[in-house]
C-alpha cells in the first residue's frame, strides 16, 4: 500500500511540475496547485508512517510534512497573505534534502549507483533554493526563475520518488 501511496505522490508531483511550467506565460490555477501539494504531501507522510519490515521513514515523514506545509501556504495562505519566496523556497530546501536522505539511505543498502546520483541531484536542488531564501540570487522582475527551478524540482521529484519507492518498503538486509 505504500508503494502506491509513493506513485500518487511522484503522479501529483508531476501535475505540479506541469502547473509551475504553465505558470511561465500565465498566473496560473496556485489554489489547485496547493491542493495538489497537499494531497502529494499526505501521501509521503503516510507512506512514511507505514510500517513495513524496514521501519518508518524518517526522510519520507520530512518530506510529507514540508511539502503538505507547502499545499497549505498555496491553499490557503497565498491568496489572502503575503507569502515571502523564502518561506517557499525553505520549504523546498526541506523536501531536497529529505530526497537527498532518502535516495542516499536506499544507495546504501542497495550499493547501486543510480541512487547515489539521484541523493546528489536531490542535494544539488537545495542549493538555488538556498540563494532564492537568502537572496544571494536576486530575481528580476518578471523572470520566473523560480518557477523554472520549482518546476525542474517537482519534475526531478516526479521521477525519483516512484523509483525509490521499490527499495524504501523492502526488508534492510541482514
Amino acid at each position: 500500500m505504500a508503494k502506491k501511496l509513493l506513485y500518487l505522490c511522484g503522479a501529483l508531483q508531476a501535475a505540479a511540475a506541469a502547473i509551475y511550467l504553465m505558470m511561465l506565460n500565465t498566473n496560473g490555477p496556485v489554489t489547485l496547485l496547493g491542493y495538489l501539494t497537499l494531497a502529494a504531501g499526505a501521501c509521503s507522510f503516510v507512506a512514511g508512517l507505514w510500517k513495513s519490515p524496514a521501519g518508518r521513514s524518517w526522510p519520507l515523514l520530512l518530506n510529507g510534512l514540508s511539502l503538505a506545509t507547502l499545499g497549505l501556504l498555496y491553499s490557503f495562505f497565498v491568496r489572502r497573505y503575503p507569502v515571502s519566496l523564502a518561506a517557499i523556497a525553505l520549504l523546498v530546501v526541506l523536501m531536497t534534502v529529505s530526497m537527498g536522505a532518502l535516495a542516499f539511505v536506499v544507495s546504501r543498502t542497495t550499493r547501486q549507483w543510480i541512487f547515489r546520483l539521484a541523493a546528489a541531484a536531490a542535494f544539488g536542488f537545495a542549493i538555488p533554493f538556498l540563494s532564492l531564501a537568502f537572496r544571494w540570487i536576486t530575481l528580476q522582475p518578471g523572470s520566473r526563475l523560480d518557477l523554472i527551478w520549482l518546476a525542474a524540482y517537482f519534475g526531478f521529484a516526479a521521477i525519483c520518488l516512484p523509483a525509490l519507492a521499490g527499495r524504501v518498503m523492502r526488508p534492510r538486509p541482514a
